[in-house]
């Protein structure tokens, strides 16, 4: 994420990412949207929730619910939190 920090030019310090992937493994047809994803939500947030100079927290926490099931949490100091669910397809 540290890309995005820099591309919006986020002062150091101003927001602090924290994300919590519980060790999930993911294959890499899952992984690749997984991280599209990330990318949204987080420049959504320096887009949206974090103008004007706002400080505050980005969380990202990815939970295995149950197998092939996923819970990608977001959730911004600024914001309602918002769940998305990724299913992975099994392999043949």
């Amino acid at each position: 994420m540290s890309y995005l920090f820099r591309g919006y030019r986020i002062k150091p310090g101003a927001i602090t990412a924290d994300m919590n992937n519980n060790d999930v493994l993911l294959d890499v047809n899952t992984t690749i949207p997984c991280g599209l994803i990330i990318n949204e939500l987080v420049s959504n947030s320096f887009k949206h929730a974090f103008t004007d100079g706002r400080e505050g927290v980005i969380t990202i926490a990815i939970h295995p619910i149950r197998k092939m099931r996923l819970n990608l949490l977001s959730a911004m100091t600024v914001l309602v939190s918002q769940r998305i669910w990724i299913t992975e397809r099994p392999n043949p």
